[in-house]
């Protein structure tokens, strides 16, 4: 189960899937107002990292035999805490930079940080933190780089980005039950030193191992989808 980054949608795991190929059935949902989910119970604007978890839960208790989960940013958040609520679903955790800034808080001063980026914000004109939030948790330029499509893209989602974002650096996850199963959380080494920070200190909470991808950024599972695939791949089958 394939739990994607906000912004996104369950497309980004193709590469996955393709990499597993008869090895794994993969099941990437959009999370609430993300991708295809069209019906969310929740407006936009009112959007929060409990409402995808709820979501995820809701998948997890449809099946019958414990499922490997996966998650990158926002959905690595989503996997743990939903791995956490119903510990005898989730056989593992593969997790590419989770987002529990909540582990780090204090002495990165990542809430401190992201305020002037929570300033620009202007649901009528949303690409100011667009690129703020991209370059942020991205490196300079990284919301500039994007063709005009997935910018457009990015627009349709802004406000529902915004309040989970929100939700997650103001209203951040009890963190202090975690799952007890096999854990693997991968990070970039280009991406930011606190998220590196935060991708290692999570997989000692979790007994689990800490992997570090050189060349890599935070948004290495869209930018890098085939590279990381095989990586991610090769981790989740070691799991069973």
């Amino acid at each position: 189960l394939a739990i994607h980054c906000s912004g996104s949608s369950g497309m980004q795991w193709a590469p996955l899937a393709n990499v597993l190929g008869t090895d794994a059935s993969v099941i990437a949902p959009d999370l609430w107002h993300h991708g295809m989910s069209v019906r969310a119970p929740m407006s936009p604007e009112s959007l929060s990292w409990r409402d995808q978890v709820e979501l995820v839960c809701l998948i997890l208790d449809e099946g019958e035999e414990p499922v490997d989960l996966i998650g990158h940013s926002l959905g690595g958040l989503v996997a743990t805490i939903a791995a956490a609520k119903r510990p005898g679903k989730v056989r593992s955790l593969t997790l590419y930079e989770p987002i529990v800034l909540s582990l780090v808080a204090e002495e990165e001063d990542l809430v401190d940080n992201l305020l002037p980026v929570f300033e620009r914000w202007d649901a009528a004109a949303p690409d100011a933190w667009l690129a703020g939030f991209a370059d942020y948790y991205g490196e300079p330029g990284s919301f500039s780089a994007l063709d005009e499509g997935v910018k457009s893209l990015l627009r349709s989602r802004a406000v529902a980005m915004h309040a989970e974002a929100r939700t997650v650096t103001f209203d951040p996850p009890d963190m202090s039950e975690l799952p007890k199963i096999p854990a693997a959380i991968f990070y970039g080494g280009e991406t930011a030193t606190a998220l590196q920070t935060l991708a290692c200190r999570l997989a000692a909470e979790l007994g689990g191992t800490s992997i570090k991808v050189d060349h890599a950024g935070h948004m290495a599972p869209l930018n890098e989808g085939e590279r990381l695939a095989e990586l991610l791949a090769n981790t989740i089958l070691s799991h069973r």
